[in-house]
Parts: structure tokens; sequence; C-alpha cells
């Protein structure tokens, strides 16, 4: 994993109270909530900015407020920070002392792509979902691939370019091939907006895969329309890789639960 790879730690930014606080929904409670953190990168549709941080206050179910230095009402919440994302560089974490790595730390695979043995790209990971045996990636599906990291012998890379491909599986929908002028500058993944909702069937009831059911559920928020859950497992996970934010899963024995 490259030293400049954004970690994100917060999503979900609202607007918060009447003095400007936001609230945001967790990726990695432990170093959002740090005294160690004193300022976040935020970054939408390419805008990156840096914020001071001055304080965040946890709101359990995974929630946290936090006090941005300059943000003194709801209107400026919502016109600097709203509907992005909050993160640091691995860089930055390691100088603060946070050692990530996706084995013991799992939360570092949301918004990594997830695709099969035949690179059919199967979705997004949007959160890590703890279960009594083992989690969970909880995957939004069809990712759009201007958003998406390259896949090894796909069809379309980082900036929407066709590429070479060295299998013979059949060309990429028209809807998942990228347009070159809507690629962030920046490249990054992006929960809330990388992907299209689609309808799609219900997972079936399998003792095997019991159905959703996140830790935050009990709060409102806006979830996805069409989730996986993928057990995060060495049965279904075969390869993860860090550089290309990319999870390489058996995909065979799980078609017939998702319908696919």
């Amino acid at each position: 994993m490259s030293s400049e790879t954004p970690i994100t730690l917060a999503l979900e930014i609202k607007a918060y109270g009447l003095n400007g606080w936001v609230k945001v929904r967790a990726c990695y409670p432990e170093i959002i909530s740090s005294p160690q953190i004193k300022f976040l990168s935020w970054q939408k549709n390419g805008l990156v900015k840096k914020f001071d941080l001055l304080s965040c206050k946890d709101l359990k179910n995974g929630y946290y407020t936090l006090h941005i230095k300059g943000i003194t009402s709801p209107e400026l919440a919502r016109k600097e920070v709203q509907g992005g994302e909050f993160f640091l560089n691995l860089s930055e974490l390691e100088k603060l002392g946070f050692d990530l790595d996706s084995e013991d730390n799992p939360e570092i695979c949301i918004g990594y792509t997830v695709v099969s043995e035949q690179n059919e790209i199967i979705g997004q990971v949007y959160e890590i979902e703890s279960g009594p045996a083992h989690d969970y990636l909880v995957l939004k599906k069809e990712p759009l691939l201007n958003n998406s990291p390259s896949v090894s012998n796909s069809r379309v890379n980082t900036l929407g370019q066709e590429e070479p491909s060295n299998n013979s599986s059949a060309p990429l929908p028209a809807h998942l091939v990228a347009s070159e002028n809507t690629l962030p500058p920046t490249g990054f993944l992006t929960v809330e907006n990388a992907f299209q909702p689609e309808p799609t069937a219900k997972p079936k009831n399998d003792p095997a895969l019991p159905q959703a059911h996140s830790p935050h559920s009990s709060k409102k928020k806006s979830k996805p329309q069409a989730l996986l859950r993928i057990p995060f497992i060495d049965t279904f996970v075969i390869e993860i890789d860090d550089d290309k934010q990319l999870i390489i899963i058996d995909w065979e024995p799980l078609k017939a639960l998702y319908g696919s």
C-alpha cells in the first residue's frame, strides 16, 4: 500500500446542531476519536481541503460529532463539508502511530472494489459488519469505474481508458464504462457517489449467511439500496490487494444466493 493512499476515516457528514458541529459515521472510531488527530483532510468530487479538528464526541452506534475550526454555523457546515468524507493519508496515520493493515484492521477495506476471479465486478465495500464468528464485507452493487481502482486485466483503467484484456469474457456493459470527463482529479474512492443503485432481488434466507443486521440499524441513516453481505473469511476471500484497493473473491458459491 502506498504511503500516500488515502484512508477514509468518516463518511455521511451532515450539519449537526446550531454551532456548526457535524455528525459523521466513523470508519475507524478509534482513530477519529483519538486526541492525536488534530486535523483532517476532506474531499468530495475531487475537491480536497484540510481542516483543524478541535474536538470529537461519541454519539454511540458508530456516529460522532466533530467540531471543525472555522465552521461556526449549520449553514457553513452544509456549505463546506456536508456530503463529503474525511480522510488522512497512510503516511500521516503512521506518523501518529497508527499501524493499518487489512488483515488486522478490516475497516481499511471500506471503499475497495470486489471482483471475482474472472474480473467480474461484484461491488464496492460499503462497511464492515461484525458477526459472532467472523466479519462480513457489506457491498453495494455495481461501482462506476470512474471512481474505482483499475482491475488487473480489465478493459477500463482509472483514467477511463480502454486497456487490452487477457481473457475472453464479454465486454463491460455500457453503463459501467467510465467517461474521462467525469473522473475526479484525485481518483478517490467514495461510497456515496461511486454507485448507481439498481433494483435487485433480496438475498434468500440461508443459515450460513444470516440476513443483514447492521450494528447501526437502530439509527436512521441513508443506506445503499442494493446490499450484499460476503463472509470475510478465507473460504470466499482469495486475495486482498491494498495497493490496488481490490478484493478478489470466490463468487461462484454465492451466485445462487444473490440471484446472479
